[in-house]
């Protein structure tokens, strides 16, 4: 599994996802280049454009 992070901070035109088994504790973080070059990354920050929003949803999603 794998979680989209944001911009690098450190590297602007590489990403950051943090990957990992569900039910581990630590997940590392990786960077990704454009070219598709991926490495493991631990003095970054990710930078994250936009509105941050909570709750995006409530209650069940399901339409029966």
């Amino acid at each position: 599994n794998a979680m989209l992070l944001g911009w690098s901070q450190a590297n602007p035109d590489q990403v950051l996802f943090q990957a990992g088994e569900l039910g581990n504790e630590y997940w590392p973080m990786w960077s990704v280049e454009p070219n598709g070059y991926t490495a493991l990354t631990f003095e970054d920050e990710p930078m994250v454009y936009g509105e941050s929003v909570e709750h995006i949803w409530s209650g069940s999603q399901a339409r029966w």
